[in-house]
């Protein structure tokens, strides 16, 4: 993922130690292109907040066969709440069982996360962490069930109908 310079048209690429000259108030960055020696600015890429999904998730053009198999897994165990939710740890087995049945590559586990970043950032799951429980109302001492992260369907990656 490279931008284009205005003048050349050459594709530049910005490397991790590559100085940055930053725009506080504009997000941008200031780039040369090694072809011409032009300098452009350049809107500065962040990570989107915690939560959200993948930044890069609105240049996903077409899904490909693990963000399928993450939806139908999600749909096969009607997961549509938090409730009914899956973690990694859940999920992954399940995704691996059903491409050793049918005699496909198993995706990794890390690969299965990233896909399921990509498709929180298209809109087609959520994921939300455990909720914490009341132990003690008298001191008001709260205490986190357990600490996994639990992945959903929303409306526009579930086949069902919604009640």
């Amino acid at each position: 993922m490279g931008s284009k310079c205005p003048q050349c048209g050459f594709e530049t690429q910005l490397k991790g130690a590559d100085p940055l000259d930053l725009s506080p108030t504009t997000r941008t960055y200031k780039t040369t292109c090694p072809k011409c020696g032009h300098q452009f600015d350049e809107p500065l890429r962040r990570h989107s907040p915690h939560g959200t999904g993948a930044f890069y998730a609105s240049e996903i053009a077409k899904l490909g066969r693990a963000h399928s198999l993450c939806l139908a897994i999600l749909n096969m165990a009607k997961a549509c709440d938090f409730d009914s939710g899956l973690g990694l740890s859940a999920l992954w087995p399940r995704i691996r069982q059903f491409c050793l049945d049918t005699k496909q590559s198993v995706p990794t586990k890390a690969g299965i996360a990233g896909r399921m970043s990509e498709l929180q950032g298209l809109g087609f799951v959520r994921s939300a962490r455990n909720e914490v429980s009341l132990e003690d109302p008298e001191t008001m001492q709260f205490r986190h069930e357990r600490n996994t992260q639990r992945w959903y369907l929303t409306p526009l990656g579930s086949v069902f109908e919604a009640n």
